[in-house]
């Protein structure tokens, strides 16, 4: 089987706990423009995820939400979706 190109996971969900929202992308700006509607409100999500991968969130003093954006080039793009 042929190695697939490089893909795009976006996650989100708390600090600590695995992902809430993962959803893979084939272009790095399509999973930060998913990652950015999630978190419409805030206003430096979209250039943190851009500049570091990476955002977060205090959502009160025990509870902090983040999103990743990593690289992988598994063969199995779709494994990443949660359907």
């Amino acid at each position: 089987m042929a190695k697939m190109k490089c893909h795009y996971v976006a996650m989100s969900g708390l600090m600590g706990y695995l992902p809430d929202t993962c959803q893979s992308f084939n272009h790095f700006n399509d999973a930060v423009e998913f990652l950015v509607e999630l978190w419409e409100d805030d206003n430096n999500i979209e250039s943190d995820l851009k500049k570091y991968q990476y955002w977060e969130r205090n959502l009160n003093e025990h509870d902090l939400m983040c999103c990743e954006i990593v690289e992988c080039d598994c063969n199995d793009k779709e494994c990443h979706n949660d359907y």
